[in-house]
């Protein structure tokens, strides 16, 4: 109700809510090893398990990730993805 109805949406897996530029999905435990893969992931739990930043440049973002010592689980020429024990726990993807 906060929200309104016009934010939530479904999507493959799940639902998504729209609002200010943010877009939060909540996926059963198969859609979330599909969005993810192949980034590592440990046993199903419960609670967010990955965060997705969209970002204008790839580039700077992994620069920064090298910056800080951290290595991407999975780089490609749409995202990059950092695993959850570089992440405190979740996968941490970026994407454009």
């Amino acid at each position: 109700r906060l929200l309104g109805i016009a934010a939530l949406r479904p999507i493959a897996g799940g639902l998504e809510i729209e609002a200010g530029g943010v877009s939060l999905r909540f996926l059963a435990h198969e859609a979330v090893r599909r969005s993810l893969a192949p980034a590592p992931l440990a046993e199903p739990k419960i609670g967010v398990v990955g965060m997705g930043v969209r970002t204008r440049s790839l580039k700077a973002a992994a620069d920064a990730l090298a910056r800080g010592g951290v290595r991407p689980a999975v780089t490609s020429a749409d995202r990059i993805a950092v695993a959850p024990a570089d992440a405190m726990g979740v996968v941490l993807d970026f994407v454009l």
